[in-house]
């Protein structure tokens, strides 16, 4: 019942390191059902999905997710109308995120005293806890449960959610992976297969005349591999070139579709 108070109390454990509330709740823009986040202030949000512009500050502000912007063609500093039920009110647009929210990319974020002027009966609910490192939150989760128990609901562990949750996604993308690397190798093999077997072919009268003066079979090997050994360098640089300055490019446009409309994958040059 007392919502805001529990919060204060539990920040003030000693294994807690941060605990705010993170909400959301269903709102309508024309006819898009949207997911509303819902933070009293996003100064202390622990993730930022916000690529462009800024999280909003005031209460009729709002950022939106990049995907559904491009949807309803707007800009930041439009504004957009979000209504539940019977009321309606103009935010002003301050940012585009990125991401979904179980599946769905039509995503808003808006402040408490925000929501509040489409839905006064809103209540914060849901409180995300941030432990200190080290602490086992199974240990911490029994603990809560003990001292808050008539007070909570439901308490989840969000780290061991979210591992089950991507753990066959995961396995099922490393798989592909894998099988991608193996066939790009075979298919490389092949093709030098083919460039080496026809160069030797070409050059066989030049080949017999250099193993009749005396060549040794691993001399004329050695021969023919530095021959190609200038265009490998070449296409590996490119390549490592290519991959350290449009590795983001690139998968903002696979992964556009899924809702990240800005990659900022780390690419360590060291490693190419």
């Amino acid at each position: 019942m007392d919502s805001k108070s529990l919060m204060e109390d539990i920040k003030k454990l000693k294994d807690v390191r941060k605990a705010q509330f993170i909400d959301t709740t269903m709102v309508k823009t024309g006819s898009y059902q949207v997911a509303a986040y819902v933070m009293e202030e996003y100064s202390g949000k622990e993730t930022n999905t916000v690529y462009e512009g800024r999280y909003p500050i005031h209460s009729n502000e709002t950022a939106i997710a990049g995907y559904l912007a491009k949807e309803l063609n707007k800009a930041i500093g439009d504004t957009i109308t979000l209504q539940v039920n019977d009321k309606e009110y103009d935010y002003i647009i301050t940012g585009f995120s990125q991401g979904s929210y179980r599946g769905d990319m039509s995503i808003v974020y808006l402040r408490r005293d925000g929501i509040i002027k489409i839905e006064p009966t809103f209540k914060q609910q849901n409180l995300q806890i941030y432990l200190q490192d080290g602490i086992k939150s199974e240990e911490f989760k029994t603990e809560l449960e003990k001292l808050y128990g008539n007070s909570i609901v439901q308490t989840i562990d969000m780290d061991k959610e979210f591992i089950q949750a991507i753990g066959l996604y995961t396995s099922i993308v490393s798989k592909v992976g894998v099988t991608i690397l193996v066939i790009t190798i075979l298919v490389v093999m092949l093709v030098l297969y083919f460039v080496i077997n026809s160069s030797v072919i070409r050059k066989k009268h030049e080949l017999g005349i250099q193993k009749a003066l005396g060549f040794t079979t691993l001399q004329l090997r050695n021969q023919i591999s530095l021959g190609l050994l200038p265009s490998v360098i070449i296409g590996v640089l490119l390549g490592s070139l290519l991959g350290a300055t449009q590795t983001n490019s690139l998968m903002t446009m696979v992964q556009s579709a899924m809702g990240i409309m800005r990659a900022n994958y780390m690419v360590p040059c060291s490693g190419l």
